[in-house]
């Protein structure tokens, strides 16, 4: 593979799945919602942090919605897990994946999970948009411009889908607010969840 190739947006299957799970989860190691949802798990922190991505990245490879990553010379250096506007049923796997999921964290740590969910919902559009789960970007590889190769692929996949408004994202670093503003987005509304504040962003699709 040529050495000067440069970084591209892949579309990741289920071969992938291991890869896309170690990416996001050095990317959000210390991120405010899993430092919340999983602020009891002690020295076990790393392995229930990589179950709670996992399942994150299931819910999307198990219904075969989007799940992007930037790849170069082999190596995959960021990914995002996007919902689209079209609903799909959630299979057994992932219920069953979700049952071992709260048997392994303990209730507090979903009722905090849960919790969080419910936060965001009264600010979000009620017009069919693509919805930004997870874009995760490890600390080697930031500052190379690969948030936006992630973010300018999800903005035309709802610019090019009739179902889509738009893209809806959260974010639960204020510093995070203004970055994204300066890709078009607004913010909807704040939710706060005891110590953990998101903000809700939207942007519209344009042209």
């Amino acid at each position: 593979m040529n050495s000067q190739e440069t970084p591209r947006i892949v579309r990741l299957s289920q071969e992938h799945f291991d890869d896309v799970v170690d990416t996001l989860c050095a990317a959000f190691h210390d991120y405010p919602v899993m430092r919340y949802v999983l602020k009891d798990a002690g020295v076990e922190y790393d392995a229930r942090l990589k179950q709670l991505v996992a399942y994150f990245t299931d819910s999307r490879a198990s219904r075969d919605w989007p799940v992007l990553g930037v790849a170069q010379q082999g190596e995959l250096l960021a990914a995002a897990n996007i919902n689209p506007p079209q609903p799909a049923p959630q299979p057994p796997s992932l219920r069953q994946r979700y049952a071992r999921l709260r048997e392994d964290l303990g209730e507090a740590a979903i009722r905090r999970f849960e919790a969080f969910a419910v936060a965001s919902e009264p600010f979000v559009p009620e017009q069919p948009h693509y919805y930004l789960g997870m874009i995760g970007v490890p600390p080697e590889h930031q500052g190379r411009g690969l948030a936006r190769l992630l973010l300018d692929a999800v903005h035309a996949m709802s610019a090019q889908d009739p179902d889509s408004c738009g893209v809806v994202l959260t974010t639960e670093t204020q510093k995070n607010v203004p970055l994204y503003e300066h890709f078009g987005y607004r913010v909807l509304g704040s939710g706060k969840v005891e110590e953990l504040t998101t903000w809700i962003m939207f942007r519209r699709d344009t042209g």
